[in-house]
């Protein structure tokens, strides 16, 4: 493994290249050596650096890839370019390849329509599991429009719960009426985190609800319920995510 591969002239790039099964210890090549698309194989290629004057990023490197043929999905060639990534430091372009390495998995699902389905949307929220946090966006922007919703409905079609816990407070006993005075107030993106995180209780939901028995009542429950549904969706693919159970390495 301590072999040095040197591939740096143009006149290669016409040529076909198998470097299938190859081991070696060191990679020194130039983009003008690449062949062309289709004439590159690397599945089962194993090396442990590549030089320092060879193409070097993330972007480059996964063009050398796209060299090979694309008539099926090879998940070698990306893991080790990830592992040698890995190996140097650069957490971020082994993030970049394996993700790619996903895209690339994704088109090749032909016949597993809910599998596929699946896996665009860990990639669109998730990035497969190496990107946790790209779920705050489309988190974010469901309580933010959510919450401009239950703005806009408030106070016609929003109404008190009167919770069993405050209702059975001494002191509502007391006052009666006066409930109104210190009972929770709406707080629209209070109560919308508190309806999309099942995991925390800010005390809104407790306290107020839809309104069924106004003219829109019923539509800002199918809100508050899609609100629901996706947030449990979104905080699960935040945790599998974060966790690495979803990850495919």
């Amino acid at each position: 493994m301590n072999k040095c591969l040197r591939m740096v002239s143009p006149t290669l790039a016409k040529a076909s290249l198998d470097l299938r099964g190859a081991k070696i210890g060191l990679l020194y090549d130039a983009s003008a050596s690449w062949p062309k698309q289709g004439k590159l194989h690397l599945d089962g290629f194993h090396y442990e650096s590549i030089y320092c004057d060879a193409p070097l990023t993330a972007k480059e490197r996964l063009d050398w890839l796209g060299h090979q043929p694309q008539d099926q999905f090879l998940p070698q060639p990306y893991e080790q370019l990830a592992k040698f990534y890995q190996r140097a430091g650069h957490d971020s372009d082994a993030r970049t390849v394996r993700i790619a390495k996903e895209d690339k998995r994704l088109e090749h699902m032909h016949g597993q329509p809910f599998q596929s389905l699946f896996w665009q949307l860990a990639g669109h929220t998730i990035g497969y599991g190496y990107k946790p946090q790209m779920v705050l966006v489309p988190l974010s922007m469901l309580i933010l429009l959510c919450a401009f919703m239950f703005w806009l409905g408030y106070p016609e079609y929003m109404t008190k719960t009167i919770s069993y816990d405050y209702a059975s407070n001494s002191t509502y006993q007391d006052k009666g009426s006066a409930i109104a005075s210190d009972y929770p107030a709406f707080q629209p993106i209070i109560y919308s985190i508190d309806v999309a995180l099942p995991i925390v209780d800010l005390q809104q939901e407790r306290y107020w609800m839809p309104n069924s028995k106004s003219e829109f009542g019923h539509f800002y429950w199918i809100v508050n319920w899609t609100e629901v549904l996706l947030g449990w969706f979104l905080a699960s693919m935040g945790i599998a995510g974060a966790t690495g159970i979803i990850r495919k390495d």
